[in-house]
């Protein structure tokens, strides 16, 4: 049976990560390796706020040092644009307590867990103790893509251009922009809990997911050449 999302009062806090990949000379065997974050993107969304509340911070990478142009063409970062950017440790405590501030509590939700994973190595990488709010963001933190293929039905992972096209939303900004990507995650976690928006753009894909007596597959309804999946 298809399933929602559950929903509660506390504040949601939506995230994504842009990141390099390190210098070569760092990246040999028994030394740091790994990537740097170099973008921070989040959207809090709240049953006691007004309205979405925003997070954007570029971050001056420590080990990188210049970015590869792979990564300018994706991400639309510049060396220049990093160059007087805040450390990763200095952005992290920041988003910690921008994440604390109100009342209660809150939790995160990214697309995929490689930005959990990234931020615990970056962590670990550059020796930052894992304080109390720390501590609790890295405890409260979700998959959104696992519980969106969960939901729906899907049995390999939706990149997030791939989701929001199953889903029939319109994606906001720009791809690998932190903070586009973040709104267009809420928006993600906005249809997995309206009911109305799930029946008028993907009936026909759940009719089929839920439908425990009929073969068809979602090859019948879904050009899959159109998905890449990550």
């Amino acid at each position: 049976m298809c399933e929602k999302v559950a929903q509660s009062s506390e504040r949601k806090i939506f995230v994504d990560f842009e990141w390099q990949r390190i210098s070569g000379e760092y990246a040999k065997p028994g030394t740091v390796g790994g990537n740097e974050i170099i973008q921070f993107g989040a959207v809090m969304l709240g049953a006691d706020e007004s309205g979405p509340r925003e997070f954007r911070r570029y971050v001056k990478p420590r080990y990188v040092h210049k970015l590869s142009k792979h990564i300018q063409e994706l991400t639309s970062i510049s060396d220049e644009m990093l160059a007087d950017a805040p450390d990763f440790q200095a952005v992290l405590a920041e988003f910690i307590d921008w994440c604390g501030r109100g009342e209660g509590g809150y939790t995160i939700y990214s697309w995929s867990d490689s930005d959990l994973i990234q931020i615990k190595k970056e962590m670990e990488l550059k020796d930052i103790p894992r304080s109390e709010p720390a501590a609790y963001m890295l405890a409260n933190w979700n998959d959104l893509q696992h519980e969106f293929d969960t939901v729906l039905g899907f049995e390999k992972q939706l990149s997030l251009a791939d989701a929001l096209f199953a889903a029939g939303v319109d994606a906001v900004g720009t791809a690998h922009d932190a903070l586009d990507d973040a709104r267009n995650t809420a928006m993600l976690y906005d249809f997995l809990n309206d009911p109305v928006k799930q029946q008028t753009t993907i009936r026909n894909i759940r009719s089929v997911l839920c439908h425990e007596d009929k073969a068809p597959t979602l090859g019948d309804l879904i050009d899959w050449s159109r998905f890449s999946y990550t």
